[in-house]
């Protein structure tokens, strides 16, 4: 409440005012000193995380992962792609669930547009072509040399698949 009474209405508000480390300052005291260079480390992410951190209805790091999978990372790339058939022919969707995800981006689409001019999107270093394309991999046991976040972006940007659990197939 005390950040949208000076003006910080939205997310795109902490990036947009110039005077935004002075509004939090004024606001949150010392913790708004703690917070500002937080937000300007966000700057720099991937669409992927963008799309995470909106927190749509449908739409979590496998979803946006695949949406954004093969792009050269220019948003309006992303936009263009935002069709019902180009959807549906990504890998494990569904008419129901194309749908809802279609929905939900276009319901948030305004303030991504906003956010987007003030952020570095970086390109994943996700690779279809790797060491490990068309494996699926579990990782089971404890691990030494890595937790298990680094194993799975270590196995995806190789081409390889992470698989939570072990099944028959």
């Amino acid at each position: 409440e005390k950040l949208y009474d000076v003006g910080i209405k939205d997310i795109v508000d902490l990036y947009r005012n110039p005077k935004r480390e002075k509004m939090l300052i004024d606001v949150l005291g010392e913790n708004g000193r703690k917070i500002y260079p937080r937000i300007i480390s966000t700057r720099k992410t991937t669409l992927q995380k963008v799309l995470q951190g909106f927190d749509m209805e449908y739409i979590g790091e496998t979803i946006s992962k695949l949406l954004t999978k093969g792009l050269s990372y220019d948003y309006s790339e992303f936009k263009s792609m935002l069709i019902f058939e180009n959807v549906m022919n990504l890998e494990g969707m569904a008419e129901v669930s194309t749908t809802n995800i279609l929905n939900s981006l276009m319901s948030n689409m305004k303030l991504l547009d906003e956010l987007i001019p003030y952020l570095e999107l970086d390109v994943p270093k996700l690779s279809s072509i790797g060491k490990l394309n068309g494996f699926n991999i579990c990782v089971t046991g404890e691990l030494y040399s890595m937790n298990r976040n680094q194993a799975k972006e270590l196995i995806e940007n190789n081409g390889g698949k992470f698989q939570s659990g072990v099944s028959k197939t």
